[in-house]
């Protein structure tokens, strides 16, 4: 099911999604973490670069390669799961290098807001005013319907 390289014969969804969801759910130690984000890496860089011809976005069932000039819906959907699991690793993984400044642009850093008082104060006080309403139109028309 794997090679030796560590890729895996054939696409799997299940497994990297899972992988991907245990990863970013940040609930093992450090040390399995980094290892299944070197993991998902691997599969990325494979789905990548072997089981794709560099410029098409055509993937092969197999991500040991050759890559396919075949489309095939099934093996892009597969493909895309390992593409999509990579998406929370950090750039420190396996694989991945760190983007530099003359690949992308740098983004400004969100700071850190504070939670907004009287933001979720005048939403939960204008929430129960409304459910107030609510049971007090629907107790008007109750009592008209008598």
């Amino acid at each position: 099911w794997q090679g030796q390289n560590g890729v895996l014969g054939a696409g799997d969804t299940s497994l990297l999604r899972g992988l991907g969801a245990a990863h970013n759910l940040r609930s093992t130690t450090v040390a399995i973490r980094q290892y299944v984000g070197d993991y998902i890496a691997v599969q990325f860089n494979a789905v990548t670069d072997l089981a794709t011809t560099s410029g098409t976005n055509i993937y092969r069932s197999s991500w040991m390669g050759p890559a396919s000039a075949n489309f095939s819906g099934t093996n892009q959907t597969i493909a895309l799961s390992a593409l999509t699991s990579a998406i929370g690793l950090d750039s420190t993984s396996v694989g991945i290098p760190p983007s530099t400044e003359s690949d992308a642009p740098s983004a400004p850093r969100a700071s850190k807001s504070k939670p907004r008082v009287a933001a979720i104060l005048g939403g939960v006080f204008g929430g129960g005013i409304a459910v107030a309403l609510a049971v007090g139109f629907a107790g008007w028309l109750l009592r008209r319907r008598r």
